[in-house]
């Protein structure tokens, strides 16, 4: 039996992107951030979308960051910065000392090419984490930043 073609015309070759293996986590406390006004999150009650909102209003990277998205760890959203596209994901804990402690992660998408020639890879002097960094720390409402 030899391949059918498929009749759809809106069929695209499929694209492969791979996501680096070092993917910087920032940690901090936020008490700024107000996990009350977020929707709920439709696969598991974890928090992140506000953290996530706040990035977007000040996010000036090639394009508009994407919208949040529900995850199973948290939330997560698209951004592009200097020509290359990355993942945010955001979570937090819940306040039993009565602070939340707050996570977000930083993965740099790279094609399969990339991965298979270890090109592209996530750094700690990358341009995008630096310009997160640079958001958070410019908000006096956000503590203790450490990078991990």
């Amino acid at each position: 039996m030899r391949p059918r073609r498929l009749a759809d015309a809106s069929m695209r070759p499929l694209s492969f992107t791979v996501r680096s293996r070092v993917q910087p986590l920032l940690r901090f406390r936020a008490p700024v951030l107000d996990v009350a006004r977020e929707p709920r999150n439709s696969i598991n009650p974890i928090h992140g979308e506000s953290l996530l909102r706040w990035i977007g209003e000040r996010w000036k990277g090639d394009s508009p960051m994407s919208a949040p998205a529900p995850e199973d760890w948290g939330w997560c959203a698209d951004v592009s910065w200097a020509g290359k596209r990355y993942m945010l994901g955001a979570a937090c804990s819940d306040a039993r000392t009565g602070q939340r402690e707050w996570f977000l992660g930083v993965v740099k998408y790279r094609t399969i090419g990339e991965w298979l020639l270890g090109r592209n890879k996530m750094a700690a002097d990358d341009a995008c984490l630096g310009e997160i960094i640079r958001l958070l720390k410019g908000e006096p409402g956000f503590q203790e930043l450490t990078l991990l």
